[in-house]
């Protein structure tokens, strides 16, 4: 009988682990870390990754970089859809 409430024991605590590993997952502990995320159009978007909700990232401090152009200012958070990224730098 001690081995069941062992077991229920353990299986207990691998489920309250990992419904907290899927909740806090490592990528979201980091926070206003610099990146250049490169768009499948080409465009780029510098910036300080400070959140991801579901498909969405928000970059504060953001700037449009575009070709040999001076980079534009974007004001408040820059939102990017993931189906529109090619790949992200981390800085």
């Amino acid at each position: 009988m001690e081995w069941i409430a062992l077991a229920l024991l353990a299986l207990m605590a691998a489920l309250v682990g990992g419904f907290v590993w899927a909740a806090v997952r490592p990528w979201r502990l980091v926070k206003a870390r610099r990146v250049v995320v490169n768009l499948r159009s080409g465009q780029a978007i510098d910036g300080l990754l400070t959140r991801q909700q579901g498909p969405l990232l928000f970059l504060s401090e953001a700037r449009l970089l575009e070709g040999s152009d001076q980079p534009t200012m974007i004001d408040g958070q820059a939102v990017i859809e993931r189906q529109t990224i090619d790949f992200i730098q981390m800085l």
